[in-house]
């Protein structure tokens, strides 16, 4: 599913945005046929991916939302393994119950590059019952949300050649999402 907006002039975001709680409408059907949540409700988990907004600082971030906390942290041990090489930020999003738990996990690896909230950036957290990304059959799921300029440095101008590191990151997170299926078809 992909939406493509276009609007000329000024800031276009509360115009073209479009939540990830309304994806679903009849309007939103692949091929017209098969609706995206009719394509992802047998999965066992679902993986999103959105673009952000840049950061005030310009700052290349990756931020890491969702309900599913395993598969979360699979994602950002793998993230976190290629961003020094990459130059970017992980912004790791949780809700206040699972804050003690994801502390325990990653709070060694926080830093100036790294951090974690259950406050900031709310609307990156993908924290909703109905966010595309929880609608999988456990009802929970990840999603991440890349910063304008860093998807622009992954994904070049039209007609220029896609970077080697947008190899890199998309093998990290095909990585995660490997061990995470194995280690749930296993458990």
């Amino acid at each position: 599913f992909a939406f493509n907006g276009h609007r000329k002039g000024g800031e276009n975001l509360h115009y073209l945005h479009v939540y990830s709680e309304q994806y679903e409408n009849d309007e939103n059907r692949l091929e017209g046929k098969v609706s995206c949540r009719e394509v992802i409700e047998p999965c066992d988990f679902v993986l999103a991916i959105h673009g952000a907004r840049d950061a005030p600082d310009k700052s290349r971030r990756v931020y890491i939302g969702g309900r599913d906390e395993s598969l979360k942290i699979c994602i950002f041990n793998e993230l976190e393994a290629i961003r020094t090489a990459l130059s970017f930020k992980i912004i790791y999003l949780t809700d206040s119950t699972s804050l003690p738990e994801v502390q325990a996990k990653i709070g060694s690896k926080l830093s100036s590059d790294i951090s974690l909230s259950d406050r900031e950036h709310r609307e990156y957290a993908g924290l909703h019952k109905d966010n595309i990304c929880n609608k999988g059959r456990s009802g929970r799921g990840a999603q991440l949300e890349i910063s304008k300029g860093f998807r622009d440095h992954l994904v070049p101008a039209e007609g220029k050649p896609v970077s080697s590191d947008f190899q890199t990151f998309v093998s990290a997170a095909g990585k995660a999402v490997r061990a995470m299926a194995g280690s749930r078809s296993r458990g």
